[in-house]
């Protein structure tokens, strides 16, 4: 496994990006039914990345050469989806489908079901530590990165989940869709109330895509299949996980939005977790 560098990271435009250079979406739709022969894509089939326990900064990234330890993953989000997840039992390690999940956070199916607003045990305190969700909430991003027709696969715990919402509002003010921007993402060491450790994850925009309707037509042609697959993982309990020991409290109602920077992303508020992060475990 190649270690992270300390150097700088160059960052790669758009132009640069492999699904350009493939002949943009048509080119890589093709492509993908060719080498596929029509057998499908599953989430586990593409590359991912997990966010490391413990207060980690190093980004373990897949590679076609091996597993490389990486400070930054540079890369645009071309989908993204915000679901919950409940499991009835303490998490014992099996993969097991959740009792209840929801994948627009909005509609709960399973038992209990229902309205998830009005869901006690999507409350902020309904978690067994009396700080956190019961029902947890989970961001899946979808990355494109500038080596891969693929995307690589980004499923944030709660502890991160104020960061990329802030993110998110900061583009929103700036006029900047997630799919217009190569954004690069960081770890950073960051401790709860209880003063456990955990690793938080950073976002700052650091280039515009050059390229609009190329980058709009590949997320047009791509985005069909990662909403069927993401609908299933979560259905499954698939999934990676971060320590729920680990994790800082956060009420999903507190989110920095007007303090967030998208140039250099210094963000420091506390974050949070659920008791079922590790339920997401591949």
């Amino acid at each position: 496994m190649a270690k992270a560098k300390d150097k700088a990271v160059a960052v790669i435009g758009f132009n640069e990006y492999a699904v350009i250079k493939a002949g943009g979406a048509g080119a890589v739709t093709e492509l993908i039914a060719e080498n596929m022969g029509g057998e499908s894509i599953e989430m586990n089939d593409l590359n991912r990345v997990k966010v490391p326990a413990g207060g980690g900064t190093i980004w373990t990234l897949p590679s076609i050469d091996g597993e490389l330890d990486v400070k930054e993953i540079d890369g645009i989000i071309i989908y993204q989806e915000l679901k919950r997840a409940y499991w009835q039992e303490e998490y014992d390690g099996s993969n097991d489908p959740p009792d209840c999940y929801s994948d627009n956070c909005l509609n709960g199916l399973g038992s209990p079901g229902g309205d998830c607003i009005t869901c006690p045990l999507a409350q902020f305190g309904s978690g067994k530590n009396g700080k956190s969700q019961a029902c947890g909430m989970r961001r899946i991003m979808f990355i494109l990165t500038a080596d891969s027709l693929l995307p690589l696969v980004l499923s944030l715990p709660a502890g991160s989940l104020k960061t990329s919402k802030g993110y998110m509002l900061a583009l929103t003010g700036a006029q900047k869709k997630i799919n217009g921007v190569i954004t690069r993402f960081t770890l950073e060491k960051d401790k709860n109330s209880d003063n456990i450790v955990f690793s938080k994850v950073n976002f700052a925009k650091i280039d515009d895509v050059s390229d609009v309707v190329q980058i709009e037509a590949y997320c047009k042609s791509i985005r069909p299949f990662l909403q069927k697959i993401a609908s299933k993982a979560i259905q499954t309990g698939d999934g990676p996980a971060q320590d729920v020991a680990a994790a800082p409290d956060y009420d999903p109602d507190s989110v920095p939005g007007a303090e967030t920077d998208i140039e250099d992303n210094d963000k420091t508020a506390d974050q949070g977790t659920d008791d079922n992060e590790q339920k997401f475990a591949a």
